[in-house]
């Protein structure tokens, strides 16, 4: 990621660097669905397709509002650690959706479920939530101070 001298990112548009993070958590978001859904599907004895991910068909049986609400969480984990900016979070939450909503009206139809809009809704509330919290708890770490060139931290007495 871009980074001044100090440590902290440029404050300027990086037009690459956004749809590389694009790029990347709607990548990482198929394999958490579809592992997720693999394994709901061999849970409940559904056979494994490509309709699982792209309509409604998971979201007719409980353990189908799991995967989806599992995944979500953990693309809240990996989207904060790889966004890095909560105000960015649910941006990239909602460009991950949209993306695959786009995705679902290509594979068959547009998702006319209530039940498929609700969970999607929540999800990406959910993964905008633990994003955010990850990501200012990556932000608010401790910041390394450079007190003179020979000396460690340790070295420097305090006030």
């Amino acid at each position: 990621m871009g980074q001044t001298a100090d440590g902290f990112r440029y404050h300027i548009f990086d037009p690459f660097l956004v749809i590389g993070q694009i790029i990347t958590l709607q990548a990482i978001f198929y394999v958490v669905l579809c592992v997720a859904a693999y394994l709901t599907a061999a849970g409940i004895g559904e056979p494994v397709s490509l309709a699982l991910i792209f309509t409604s068909v998971i979201t007719n049986t409980w353990a189908g509002y799991i995967c989806y609400v599992t995944s979500a969480i953990i693309m809240g984990v990996l989207s904060g650690w790889v966004v890095q900016r909560a105000r960015q979070c649910l941006d990239f939450a909602l460009t991950m959706h949209i993306i695959h909503f786009t995705a679902s009206c290509s594979y068959d139809t547009c998702p006319r479920s209530l039940g498929w809009w609700l969970l999607n809704i929540a999800c990406v509330a959910i993964t905008a939530s633990v994003a955010e919290y990850v990501s200012m708890n990556i932000n608010t770490g401790a910041i390394q101070l450079n007190v003179g060139n020979n000396k460690k931290q340790s070295d420097v007495p305090l006030l």
